[in-house]
């Protein structure tokens, strides 16, 4: 607790604010199956302030941290406390109910670029083989270089069958029904 007070202290807050934030870890603790807010008040009061009718409070820290403060501060940080939890239950449940229906509409959850550079990268070196050697030739038939051919058709291949099962992969990790693909049409292609 003087951890607590020391660091709301050093926050600059006043002993009203500290008063508050000090007492919001009991709304989580006592206070969860107290249904109206009145019940909550008074159960705050009987848990952090020591009375003639309730000598032993559950809570003696806050007394001992705020010796003589006015019972109408003290009242007025339970209640700013209060709705501060309150407001916190009530974010949180709309937090969560808008994560579940944006998750069932379908938007996206997760995204992955496949790249294969390294692939490409032995495409295009092939392809500059290829065209050495039909610059050299001075043949631009398929039938000329069939081993150039085989060479890139294969590399083709590869990488659509890594894309395709890299696709797959990523759809079972996230456990998805579709996969949907950017559309890429209108961009020109580099030379």
């Amino acid at each position: 607790m003087h951890g607590l007070k020391s660091q709301l202290g050093a926050l600059g807050l006043t002993p009203f604010d500290r008063k508050a934030g000090a007492t919001l870890f009991i709304y989580r603790e006592d206070l969860a199956i107290l249904e109206t807010s009145k019940e909550r008040f008074n159960q705050v009061e009987k848990l952090i302030h020591q009375t003639k009718d309730n000598p032993s409070p559950k809570y003696t820290q806050f007394d001992e941290n705020f010796h003589k403060f006015p019972s109408y501060f003290r009242r007025s940080a339970t209640a700013e406390a209060l709705g501060i939890i309150s407001s916190h239950k009530s974010n949180l449940f709309n937090y969560n109910e808008k994560k579940l229906q944006v998750e069932s509409d379908g938007t996206v959850i997760d995204r992955v670029f496949i790249n294969q550079s390294v692939e490409k990268d032995q495409l295009l070196h092939r392809l500059g083989r290829l065209k050495k050697a039909q610059k050299q030739s001075g043949q631009n038939s398929k039938n000329k270089f069939p081993n150039h051919w085989r060479k890139i058709n294969n590399l083709q291949k590869q990488i659509v069958n890594d894309t395709a099962s890299q696709i797959i992969k990523f759809a079972e990790k996230n456990d998805a029904d579709v996969v949907v693909f950017e559309y890429l049409g209108k961009f020109k292609k580099i030379k």
